[in-house]
């Protein structure tokens, strides 16, 4: 409801600078009729605002995704580092403010799992894979993605020294890209 009132109080504003500062009455008049006619019904502002916040977390993913390559290869500096986890609190903060899971939530917690076991942060990072790749399965979403988080996370799980739960993703991941790529296909020997 405060979104609403925030929304319609803009309007009023936007009404009263368009009649020429007249009054606040006659501005609260138009703006009612500017709500009232509904020229962004709500369910497309709203569809814009969230196409927005998620070009943001798109954003955001590529830049950590780029620092988390310089940090596999071992090329990261000190500034890099930094830059990263300013970019992981950005990332937190728009996850934080999401009302809808989506697949670029999911790529977010997968590149955090990635620079956290890079990092030796093994614990974090199997949280974030976890998370990763259960809005995925909720969104029915298989894909390469899916399979990598899995994949990562049993490294983690290797680091850990559970083979057990190392296998279990081994062998979930074996799943995953059977179900992409068919079970005769030579893209499950790729190394």
């Amino acid at each position: 409801m405060h979104g609403v009132n925030k929304r319609y109080c803009l309007i009023i504003l936007f009404c009263t600078l368009m009649n020429g500062l007249n009054s606040v009455s006659s501005a609260k008049d138009n703006a009612t009729e500017f709500t009232r006619h509904n020229i962004i019904s709500n369910n497309k502002f709203n569809q814009f605002l969230k196409d927005k916040g998620n070009d943001n977390l798109k954003e955001l993913n590529n830049k950590l995704y780029q620092r988390v390559i310089l940090v596999s290869g071992k090329k990261a500096s000190r500034e890099d580092f930094e830059l990263i986890s300013v970019l992981i609190d950005s990332i937190n903060a728009e996850l934080n403010n999401a009302e809808v899971s989506s697949i670029d939530q999911s790529d977010s917690y997968y590149l955090i799992g990635v620079y956290s076991v890079l990092t030796g942060n093994t614990l974090s990072s199997i949280v974030s894979f976890n998370k990763s790749i259960e809005i995925r399965e909720n969104l029915n979403v298989y894909d390469l993605r899916l399979g990598r988080a899995q994949y990562n996370m049993g490294i983690a799980y290797r680091k850990l020294g559970d083979s057990y739960r190392t296998i279990e993703c081994q062998l979930k991941v074996i799943e995953i890209f059977n179900n992409i790529f068919g079970k005769n296909s030579t893209d499950l020997i790729d190394p």
